[in-house]
C-alpha cells in the first residue's frame, strides 16, 4: 500500500488512471478483476475520471461511472456509496483520490476498506492527496512510523523545469495557499475566524519559561474522532503567551488526568469543558479543582474574546506550536458564527479559545456556568 503526498499540478491523478490502464491491459492476474476509484462526495468528480478513461477507449462503452477494459471493472464511487465496495469479490486496485479531503466522519471507513482486502486478493491500495488539515488521514499516516503505507512525498521542485516553469511557481508563491498546495504543508489555508496574516503576526520566538504572570490551563477531552487537546498560556502585561500546545490521539482518560494533575503544579488555574464532566470528577478527587466551562453557553464569547485578541495583536504563539498556528489560520465560521468543524477538528483551537476566555474571567471565575444542562 502507497501513501502519496503530492504538490498540485504534478497530474499524479492522471498518472494512476494510465497505471490502471497498463495493468488492465497486460498483468494476466488482473483478469475478470475490479478496480475501485474513491472521489469526493460529489458524484461529478467519479464521472469525470471516467470520461477521462473513455477518451483513450473511445471504442468502450461505459456508463457515468463504471468501464470495463479488458474484462476488468472499473468503478469510480463518490465518497458517501462506500458500502457498494465492500461486496467486490476480486479488487486489484482500490485508488482514493485527494484522500485528505474525503469527509472526517469517513475517514476511518475509508482506510478499512483499502487495508481489509489486503489478506484477500492483495489488492494496491494508494492514497493520493495535496495537504489538507493537521491531525488529517495524510498527517496521521505519514507521522505513523509504523504505518502499513509506503510513503511517498511529492513536492512542487519534482515538477521544476518539467511541468512548471520558474515563472509560474514565482506567481504561486504569491498565494497564501502555496505552502500547502505546492510544498506539503498541512493547514496553510486562509480562514476566516482569524485573520491568517494577524495571526502569522502573533507567531513569534520568545522564552517558553514562566514570566511570574497569571496562568491558565485549558483542556477539551477527546470525543469520538476528536483529539485530547490541552494549552497554557501566561499573561504577560497584558499579552497572552501561549507556552504549549499538545494534542494526544487514543488518549487514555487516567493518564490524562495524572498529565493534568502534573501540570496544575504550574497552572493555578484549569478550565475543561464542562462535556467531560467525568474528567472534571477524576481531577477533583486527585486534588485539582476545575472550572466546568459550558460551550453551549459561552461559545459566542469565547469566539469573538479570542478573536479580538489576536486582531489586537494581543496573543504570542511560539513558531513549535504548529498545529495550534495551523487550526486558527484555517478555521472558518460556520452559519452561527461559531467554529466550523466539518473540515478541521478544531481540538487545539477549542483549547485556546477556552484558555483566553479563561484569562478574561478568571476574576469571576465562581460565577461561571458548571454545566451544559
Amino acid at each position: 500500500m502507497v501513501a502519496v503526498l503530492k504538490s498540485t499540478g504534478l497530474g499524479i491523478s492522471e498518472i494512476m488512471l494510465r497505471i490502471i490502464c497498463y495493468f488492465a491491459e497486460t498483468e494476466p492476474l488482473w483478469h475478470n478483476s475490479q478496480v475501485a476509484i474513491i472521489t469526493a462526495p460529489r458524484i461529478d468528480l467519479a464521472i469525470t475520471l471516467i470520461d477521462r478513461l473513455a477518451r483513450w477507449y473511445p471504442e468502450i462503452e461505459k456508463s457515468a461511472t463504471r468501464i470495463v477494459i479488458n474484462n476488468v471493472t472499473i468503478t469510480a464511487y463518490p465518497s458517501h456509496k462506500l458500502e457498494a465496495i465492500r461486496g467486490l469479490d476480486n479488487p486489484k486496485m482500490i485508488f482514493v483520490d485527494e484522500a485528505d479531503y474525503m469527509p472526517r466522519r469517513l475517514i476511518e471507513e475509508i482506510l478499512v476498506i483499502v487495508e481489509r482486502y489486503s489478506a484477500k486478493s492483495s489488492p494496491n491500495g494508494v492514497l493520493v492527496s495535496t495537504p489538507s488539515m493537521p491531525n488529517g488521514l495524510m498527517d496521521t499516516l505519514f507521522k505513523d512510523p509504523d504505518s502499513l503505507y509506503e510513503k511517498i512525498k511529492l513536492p512542487y521542485t519534482v515538477g521544476l523545469g518539467k511541468i512548471f516553469t520558474e515563472e509560474e511557481i514565482k506567481q504561486a508563491k504569491l498565494s497564501k495557499s502555496f505552502e500547502r498546495e505546492y510544498n506539503l504543508k498541512f493547514g496553510l489555508s486562509e480562514g476566516n475566524l482569524f485573520s491568517y496574516e494577524l495571526v502569522k503576526k502573533c507567531v513569534q520566538e520568545y522564552d517558553l519559561k514562566f514570566k511570574g504572570g497569571q496562568r491558565i490551563l485549558a483542556i477539551d477531552p477527546a470525543y469520538s474522532s476528536s483529539k485530547f487537546a490541552i494549552v497554557g498560556i501566561e499573561k504577560v502585561d497584558g499579552v497572552a503567551y501561549i507556552k504549549m500546545a499538545e494534542s494526544f490521539e487514543f488518549a487514555s482518560p487516567t493518564a490524562m488526568a495524572e498529565r493534568i494533575v502534573l501540570l496544575s503544579k504550574d497552572y493555578p488555574t484549569v478550565f475543561v469543558d464542562s462535556a467531560g464532566a467525568g474528567l472534571v470528577t477524576d481531577l477533583k478527587l486527585k486534588g485539582v479543582n476545575p472550572t466546568a466551562i459550558s460551550f453551549g453557553k459561552h461559545l459566542d464569547e469565547m469566539t469573538l474574546n479570542a478573536s479580538r485578541a489576536v486582531a489586537e495583536l494581543n496573543v504570542r504563539i511560539h513558531p513549535a506550536f504548529s498545529d495550534l498556528i495551523a487550526d486558527l489560520q484555517a478555521v472558518r465560521y460556520n452559519q452561527k458564527g461559531h467554529p466550523d468543524k466539518t473540515q478541521i477538528s478544531f481540538d487545539l483551537g477549542d483549547a485556546f479559545l477556552m484558555g483566553m476566555f479563561g484569562l478574561k474571567e478568571n476574576k469571576i471565575v465562581s460565577g461561571l456556568v458548571m454545566s451544559d444542562d
